[in-house]
């Protein structure tokens, strides 16, 4: 599917793309959400995404393009960086998140459960090797050093199909049993639309 838009183009800046299913994530989000709710989201994803950005640009990658998905945020570098940096890259995401609730944790008295639940919850959560998540990027990026491509597929396909069978029931759960918990609603939400758009 064509991005629905351009915020800019190429020149001294990278493009911005904004497609379809972000637009969708948005829209619902600001149905079923308080406003304070989806500012701590928004926080935390674009902690997780700049984590992705300075880690690639730490090993001299370029970005050529952003795009905001349902996915949240994929980025198109100029080169591809080795197995070994992408796995770092990769997993940068997720690092952040978690290290921002522990430095929170421990720098501040006052707690906003808000902002520690939302790093918490979305940096564990982006680690499950699903294939639409870091974590599956992950997996196959590790696999790959010591694996045949069709092995590392086969793997992966398997691994992917049985974590979609149990991210489908929890999500469902959560979204029917589980409202008062803030980051599990937005987290399964996030996982019912991205499962939809992969089936």
């Amino acid at each position: 599917m064509p991005p629905l838009a351009y915020l800019s183009r190429g020149g001294i800046l990278f493009s911005v793309k904004i497609r379809y299913s972000f637009i969708l994530l948005s829209a619902v989000s600001i149905l079923f959400f308080e406003h304070r709710m989806i500012f701590h989201a928004l926080i935390c994803i674009l902690l997780h995404e700049a984590g992705h950005v300075i880690c690639a640009k730490a090993f001299g990658c370029n970005i050529n393009t952003l795009e905001l998905c349902a996915q949240g945020l994929t980025i198109d570098l100029d080169r591809l960086p080795n197995p070994h940096q992408n796995i770092i890259i990769i997993a940068f995401g997720p690092l952040v998140n978690l290290l921002c609730s522990l430095i929170y944790i421990t720098l501040f008295d006052n707690i906003d459960p808000y902002f520690v639940g939302f790093n918490l919850s979305f940096g564990i959560f982006n680690l499950i090797p699903l294939k639409f998540l870091d974590g599956g990027r992950l997996l196959e990026e590790i696999l790959s050093l010591s694996l045949s491509a069709h092995l590392c597929s086969r793997i992966c396909f398997w691994m992917n199909t049985v974590l979609l069978i149990i991210t489908w029931c929890l999500s469902i759960y959560c979204f029917l049993f589980e409202s008062t918990h803030s980051s599990s609603m937005f987290i399964c939400l996030f996982s019912l639309i991205n499962l939809c758009l992969d089936v």
